[in-house]
């Protein structure tokens, strides 16, 4: 088949691909939410009122995250529906997601149909967590779309572009790039991290091995204005910003119990699950995923050692110089309220980088084994993605976990769905919760809900945690207090809630009205301090 018509029949793979897309897309960003992606929305809508990008009226989790939030927030101006606000918000971080990987892609001179169904792969969910965490929830989208945009650039100064840009480039292009670096690391040392250190290694790898400096000068050049960014971060911003977690970590060796944690995680990230029957089609496909996770490392492996086109060693070394740097790191390194689920989530701008490679094998002659090998691994990435894309539009279609983060329940919105029915329906105007503040608050369209914490004893206190200041201050005309049966009991123990009624309970949460909203919020006001 010729270049024209691969072209368009990646073409409107890619259209139908989009559009299957756009519809998960809609169900996820409407029926799978968390404390967490709520709290960014609801950030979101901060920026849009107060238009400062360090509002005081927020109190920031461990991080100072805000691309995704900022593109969200314009959208406030458009709807009064949080739902379609985040839904529009999604479809434009994504298309820019394509968009940078299509510029870096170009930018390395691969052909048009290849980069189409490099496209087609980035918008397949391949394991749970890349589809949650990435396509639906965009935390870590904004770090691999940067990632993509300076490896274009750099492509362009140091590679097969280079004699043409830098003719024509001046100064303009590399400020460009430069303020691409600074605003990657910004919001902290992740980008460095998860992409501009490892470049800087594999250059230098390059540089070492294969005696080539192509790219010394550009990759160091972002090292050093990542750098800077990473200082306004330190020194400026977290002096203006105030955390609601500390980053407590440690630094020792782990144990095998780690090893054989990292493995499984990155086993993961190419369609592996745990807990499902071996016999079943699912099961099949999850050992699949297994024997294409060790293919690609393989691949990735020999064109660090082999390939001699500098910039196809880039796109396919990547993948397994950062899964190194990766379970290196996790035999060292604990993170913060790390589980299994967490393990999946910090290897996902890694394992991205398989979409380049496979792009690179798609367009280099094989052998008639190699050429049938790679369409059956393409196959199995396929579906695997298909699977989950299937799952995420109905958890019943394929029972596994969601990984990524310790929210790992499909029913979030349900489990509140009747009791917010109750609440909209009956007037209630201000809220008080333990659980889930956020999510009630963007599922009834910025109803404020203040959140709250238990205590070891059993009392409440406010979370200073991804949620609005100005909420506790508001007076309510009918507030209300809503949990689970735990935290009905722990409000019911307290003083200050004599005379409130349970108004509403089903198999899930029960709501009270507060009938001495002052009182309640002198308890909240001298406990919290």
């Amino acid at each position: 088949m010729n270049e024209a018509r691969k072209t368009l029949l990646f073409s409107v793979i890619l259209a139908v691909v989009l559009f299957v897309s756009a519809l998960v897309t809609s169900h996820v960003t409407r029926n799978l939410l968390d404390e967490d992606i709520s709290g960014d929305l609801l950030l979101a809508n901060c920026f849009y009122e107060e238009k400062t990008l360090l509002p005081d009226d927020w109190f920031f989790g461990n991080e100072y995250r805000i691309y995704s939030q900022l593109i969200c927030s314009p959208f406030f101006g458009m709807f009064s529906d949080w739902g379609t606000v985040r839904f529009s918000g999604t479809l434009v971080i994504q298309m820019l997601y394509l968009l940078s990987f299509v510029f870096m892609m170009r930018s390395a001179s691969v052909k048009s149909s290849t980069i189409l169904f490099g496209c087609v792969l980035l918008m397949i969910p391949y394991c749970v967590a890349y589809g949650r965490i990435v396509l639906y929830h965009c935390y870590y989208t904004p770090y691999i779309t940067f990632s993509f945009l300076i490896l274009g650039f750099i492509f362009r100064f140091g590679g097969n572009h280079a004699a043409e840009e830098r003719k024509s480039s001046g100064i303009a292009k590399w400020i460009l790039l430069a303020v691409c670096c600074v605003l990657s690391s910004i919001s902290g040392i992740r980008e460095i991290y998860i992409f501009l250190g490892p470049l800087c290694a594999l250059v230098f790898w390059q540089l070492v091995v294969k005696k080539k400096k192509d790219f010394l000068f550009p990759a160091f050049f972002c090292l050093a204005m990542g750098g800077v960014g990473w200082i306004i971060n330190h020194f400026f911003i977290l002096k203006a910003v105030n955390f609601g977690v500390e980053n407590a970590s440690k630094i020792e060796y782990l144990g095998l119990s780690k090893v054989y944690m990292t493995i499984f995680a990155i086993f993961r990230q190419f369609g592996y699950r745990s807990g499902v029957d071996r016999g079943s089609f699912l099961g099949i496909m999850s050992l699949a995923g297994i024997i294409v996770s060790g293919y690609v490392l393989i691949l990735s492996g020999k064109a660090l050692i082999t390939e001699t086109d500098s910039v196809r060693q880039v796109l396919k070394g990547f993948l397994l110089l950062q899964l190194a740097i990766n379970f290196v790191t996790f035999l060292f390194y604990e993170p913060p309220h790390s589980s299994r689920y967490d393990y999946s989530r910090y290897l996902l701008p890694s394992s991205v980088w398989v979409v380049p490679l496979l792009c690179c094998m798609a367009e280099e002659k094989k052998t008639r084994l190699r050429h049938w090998v790679y369409i059956v691994m393409c196959a199995v990435f396929i579906g695997n993605g298909l699977m989950n894309a299937a799952f995420f539009r109905d958890p019943d279609c394929f029972t596994q976990d969601y990984d990524g983060l310790t929210y790992n329940a499909t029913d979030t919105v349900e489990t509140y769905s009747k009791a917010m029915d109750f609440l909209q329906k009956n007037g209630y105007d201000l809220g008080y919760a333990v659980n889930d503040a956020n999510v009630m608050i963007e599922k009834m369209n910025g109803l404020p809900v203040v959140s709250l914490d238990k205590t070891v004893d059993g009392g409440l206190i406010y979370r200073n945690l991804l949620t609005r200041k100005s909420f506790r201050e508001i007076s309510g005309h009918k507030p209300f207090f809503i949990g689970f049966q735990n935290e009905a009991a722990s409000f019911r123990a307290l003083p200050c809630s004599e005379g409130s009624e349970p108004v509403f309970s089903d198999d899930n949460v029960y709501i009270y009205e507060l009938k001495d909203q002052a009182a309640f919020k002198e308890y909240l006001d001298l406990h919290s301090n």
